[in-house]
């Protein structure tokens, strides 16, 4: 049995500002890819992405559904994704 937690683990650095972070996933709805959309959210964004537009990012697992891989960062209140 290991002494590390899995908070512990999944424990990274932030390539922003170099305090801890942790790995993670973001995850969507059972009904599609997640997609990038360059530009601020609003209307038309959420449009083109809902009719198939913008990039796919991440994968899609058949028991997780579409997530992206990621760290988050509670200093900088940022998440970095992979894609």
């Amino acid at each position: 049995m290991s002494d590390v937690s899995s908070k512990d683990e999944a424990a990274v650095t932030c390539p922003l500002c170099g305090s801890t972070a942790e790995q993670g996933c973001v995850y969507g709805s059972d009904k599609g890819w997640l997609h990038w959309y360059a530009g601020p959210p609003g209307f038309w964004a959420n449009l083109a992405t809902g009719l198939g537009g913008g990039k796919p990012v991440g994968g899609w697992g058949f028991v997780s559904g579409p997530y992206a891989a990621g760290i988050r960062c509670d200093r900088c209140r940022r998440i970095i994704l992979e894609y």
